[in-house]
């Protein structure tokens, strides 16, 4: 959802140009559906005519996943044109370029029954992703569900790369500012977790067991000095929240 800016040597370069696409990975592409599946799947519409929106869809995963599940209205928005292109070539053509995700997103009040956003709220300053969750509360019916995953800032043994690793990150959550976040858009938390990485291979085992041998250790740590609080220690966390059906909205002062 970042663009390169003006100095880019490369004259029209986007992000996805210079740096996203090269990450790439068919089998990649094809855990992480497997993974949207393993912890999305019973917080989505059970309607297939539901109208979703993803905001930054990355390679396509959920507009793929949410295609093979048979939901019929799903789209994403992006403000990467390059990226959008390429989306778009693979056949994803729920796919769309909008120039500012927040004034877009505004101008579809009470459009959608769901908004996605998957490892994008990272890359706003608090500031402007306050402004995208409130925009987010505006463009959802009354009821309509948000769905938000980020790099988890309590693995203290993998935030500093998941921080990092991406050049475009301005911002960090744990369960408790995410949660914080979301209630301060309106939003009703339903439920917030552990991202569940999908395993399908042996390799996929190991990776994923040792993955969670260093979640144990974040976790055991983090609970000697905050015994009370409720740890999740898995490198991403996934929060899902509700518009109320039958409550104003907090006004923005």
């Amino acid at each position: 959802m970042t663009h390169l800016n003006d100095s880019s040597p490369m004259e029209g370069a986007t992000y996805f140009d210079m740096y996203w696409k090269q990450r790439f990975s068919p089998a990649a592409f094809k855990r992480r559906v497997r993974t949207l599946h393993k912890n999305y799947a019973s917080h989505l519409p059970s309607q297939r005519g539901a109208r979703i929106v993803e905001i930054g869809p990355g390679f396509g995963e959920m507009l793929d996943y949410l295609g093979n599940c048979g939901y019929t209205a799903a789209m994403a928005v992006d403000n990467d044109a390059a990226l959008v292109d390429a989306l778009q070539a693979r056949g994803a053509a729920g796919a769309h370029y909008v120039e500012d995700a927040v004034a877009w997103l505004r101008e579809h009040p009470g459009h959608f029954d769901c908004a996605v956003a998957l490892h994008v709220l990272e890359h706003f300053d608090a500031t402007s992703g306050a402004a995208l969750l409130h925009a987010m509360y505006t463009a959802l019916v009354p009821g309509g569900s948000v769905i938000l995953e980020v790099p988890n800032m309590a693995n203290f043994i993998m935030a500093p790369y998941a921080r990092w690793v991406d050049y475009t990150h301005h911002h960090g959550y744990t369960q408790e500012s995410l949660g914080a976040a979301l209630r301060l858009a309106g939003f009703e938390v339903v439920e917030c977790f552990g991202v569940r990485r999908a395993v399908g291979s042996l390799p996929e085992l190991v990776a994923y067991t040792m993955q969670r041998v260093t979640d144990a250790i974040a976790w055991t740590l983090l609970k000697v000095y905050y015994p009370r609080a409720r740890i999740i220690a898995a490198p991403a966390i996934a929060i899902v929240g509700r518009r109320p059906a039958m409550q104003a909205r907090p006004s923005r002062s």
